[in-house]
């Protein structure tokens, strides 16, 4: 179970648009706590609301989440319950509470996850081994380049047809909220650990595309020798300090059977 709380969750960015070429002024060690990552619009896409809460030393302690399904039309016809998800601290180790079940997770000195399953270099997500319901054993390996994710290659066997690779460009813009506004399409759970640093070093800047490809590894990606097919573009706003207030995603999707675009925002708001 722990496994599927850690991993449940795989990585979705977001980055600049109008301010794209400015480098930044913000410093990312500053404290502004995110306080909440809310849906403003969709349509054609499946979201998440989430909701923080910070204890004294601004600590992540307490998130809620939401799942909404809205259609092509802008309307939701999957409304999701409010979940809510707790956070204990204690001498290397952490606590994800859930529905009165209780996950407990050991920490490295450096306060990463300790997993023979999952590994670091320098800080950042090197690998992580998974295994699926079909019984494929996958290893994901993770590829930075100046403090940036730039690829992530899953190769899984024996169904290599489950295998994939994810790619990133970036702007110029540095990323002052770490992964808050980089798990946006994804469950509470498996977010809650890339949230509180326990699974590494966010990117150093904010990217502006996602490509991925499933049923192939083959880098640059070609569409046309995937299964499925994923390109988003994803624009900011930012405030006056330089922190993003909106995420705007565009995505579009093709595989054998469809093909079909997608589009959501974000709004996201601070506790100061």
């Amino acid at each position: 179970m722990k496994k599927l709380l850690l991993l449940s969750a795989l990585l979705i960015f977001a980055c600049s648009s109008d301010s794209e070429g400015n480098d930044n002024a913000n410093n990312p060690n500053a404290q502004r706590l995110v306080e909440s990552v809310t849906v403003i619009s969709a349509n054609g896409s499946a979201t998440f609301n989430y909701w923080f809460s910070y204890d004294e030393n601004n600590r992540l302690s307490t998130m809620q989440h939401q799942f909404n399904d809205y259609n092509e039309f802008g309307q939701i016809f999957d409304e999701g319950i409010i979940e809510v998800f707790n956070i204990e601290y204690s001498e290397n180790a952490i606590e994800f509470i859930w529905n009165d079940e209780t996950y407990s997770v050991l920490l490295n000195n450096d306060e990463t996850i300790n997993d023979n399953s999952i590994t670091f270099l320098n800080g950042y997500l090197n690998t992580i081994e998974t295994r699926d319901g079909q019984d494929d054993n996958c290893l994901q390996q993770y590829t930075w380049v100046n403090n940036n994710l730039t690829q992530i290659v899953e190769t899984c066997s024996p169904n290599f047809l489950d295998s994939d690779i994810v790619e990133y460009e970036y702007t110029n813009h540095t990323n002052p909220i770490g992964y808050y506004g980089l798990s946006l399409s994804r469950s509470g759970g498996g977010v809650m650990p890339y949230l509180i640093g326990a699974m590494g070093k966010a990117p150093e800047r904010l990217p502006n595309k996602i490509i991925s490809c499933r049923g192939n590894t083959y880098s640059p990606i070609n569409q046309n020798n995937c299964n499925n097919f994923d390109e988003t573009e994803i624009t900011y706003e930012f405030d006056s300090q330089g922190y993003p207030i909106v995420i705007n995603e565009n995505r579009y999707s093709q595989s054998v059977n469809y093909e079909r675009f997608s589009s959501k925002s974000y709004a996201i708001t601070y506790t100061n």
